[in-house]
């Protein structure tokens, strides 16, 4: 089979499962691969679809199995709804390819020609390549450190040495590839680091004004994320990746981690160390309130939510409604923003700017800072599914970008008036 793909220069297709998390493995796949040098496509199959009855669902589908997951060859199995005649199926089928192909020309994706399958000269990144990933992380960490913590020098440069050494023995002496720990690493610690260096901004630099802030607050957000995004992809720069045939599989932890950070951030910078043991033996003190019990219950609905939604493999179903404007946002753009990005993040992140400018009080910090957490993880996530190809990614994020700071904005506007309302009736109310 290999010579006569070398032979004949065939493309491999690769099938994806229905979970879209790898390939459908048969026997001997993997040697022909390697063999080959990785002449592959990966090829969705629309009989995945069965379960699915509605007919634009379908098409919406494809849509996005050709923009948000990097496949370039698709397989179309006829419809098989057995409430309709068998030439109703084929009708539908054949309607619902013809307003396919129009869409993706339209995006910018070239369907009359033959699909040049994907090759590189080695399956896997080198061991330089990986070097150079892990010491980026490295000097990260140690700069995150820095500013959470404050450590004394020496332990610093035991920290950097230990590091280096480790780094060192890993890629380079013993060759190990440790691209998935690596991406997962960035994924974790930009968000993290991008949340605690907003807060030491906002914090610490009360005499700009509110617009600088805005801007100052959004750059430190977009780049710290950005080094993280690019870190990702770095990390995961090979074919097997690329292809599906391996995939980022931190996905839960990516997305709990950070928050589990949050409030260490937060205490590390609005609390001097000497305190918090008494501010913890005084809250242990405390009994617990009915409404603080409700807020517990609540924020335990909220984190089921959220950890039910995150991943390709969601335990909660998407409502219709969510389906229909998932539609809308295809529509407008090339590929659309992610809902936690310009629904909670960035709305999150100009009120969170705007209320402390305007009330200094800590808390606004908290309790707005999880949403912004939510959206600067979502944000880096994007870049964690490499089979979708890079500038997909950068077109959703800026997608999110755009939508997000309308919403934030329109928000501001908002809080103003209502601010405005309140100073003008509060003393009648009383």
């Amino acid at each position: 089979m290999a010579r006569l793909i070398d032979k004949y220069d065939l493309t491999i297709g690769v099938i994806e499962t229905s979970k879209q998390l790898g390939i459908i493995e048969q026997e001997g796949l993997d040697a022909v691969m390697s063999a080959t040098r990785y002449p592959i496509n990966r090829v969705y199959s629309t009989g995945n679809d069965d379960f699915v009855t509605s007919v634009d669902e379908r098409y919406y589908r494809w849509i996005r199995a050709v923009i948000d997951r990097g496949i370039r060859i698709l397989y179309v199995v006829p419809f098989n709804d057995d409430k309709k005649m068998a030439s109703v199926n084929l009708n539908e089928t054949i309607d619902t390819v013809a307003r396919f192909l129009p869409v993706i020309a339209a995006k910018g994706f070239i369907v009359d020609q033959t699909a040049v399958p994907y090759g590189l000269n080695s399956a896997a990144t080198t061991a330089g390549h990986r070097l150079a990933v892990s010491l980026s992380l490295l000097a990260a960490f140690l700069l995150y450190l820095l500013y959470l913590w404050h450590p004394q020098r020496k332990w610093m440069r035991v920290i950097a040495i230990f590091g280096l050494l480790a780094c060192v023995a890993v890629n380079v002496l013993l060759r190990m590839d440790f691209s998935k720990v690596y991406a997962l690493a960035a994924a974790v610690l930009y968000p993290s680091f991008s949340s605690l260096l907003l807060l030491i901004y906002l914090k610490y630099y009360p005499q700009h004004g509110l617009i600088k802030k805005l801007l100052g607050s959004l750059a430190i957000i977009l780049v710290i994320n950005a080094m993280g995004m690019f870190t990702i992809v770095s990390s995961l720069a090979d074919i097997r990746y690329i292809m599906n045939l391996s995939y980022f599989s931190g996905v839960k932890v990516a997305f709990i981690l950070p928050l589990l950070l949050f409030p260490l951030n937060y205490f590390c910078v609005t609390i001097p160390r000497d305190k918090w043991l008494g501010m913890l033996r005084d809250w242990l003190k405390k009994s617990p309130t009915y409404l603080m019990l409700g807020l517990f219950l609540l924020a335990m609905v909220v984190v089921y939510v959220y950890i039910g939604r995150s991943g390709n493999d969601s335990g909660i179903q998407v409502s219709s409604l969510e389906i229909r404007l998932r539609e809308i946002l295809e529509n407008i753009f090339l590929a659309r923003p992610r809902f936690k990005e310009f629904l909670i993040g960035y709305p999150a992140l100009l009120a969170m700017v705007y209320l402390y400018h305007r009330y200094k009080n800590d808390l606004i910090l908290l309790l707005l800072g999880f949403g912004v957490v939510i959206g600067s993880i979502s944000m880096v996530n994007s870049f964690c599914h490499v089979f979708t190809a890079v500038s997909i990614s950068a077109s959703r994020t800026l997608a999110g970008l755009a939508t997000g700071l309308v919403l934030g904005v329109a928000l501001i506007i908002c809080i103003w008036l209502a601010e405005k309302i309140w100073d003008k009736y509060h003393s009648t109310f009383i």
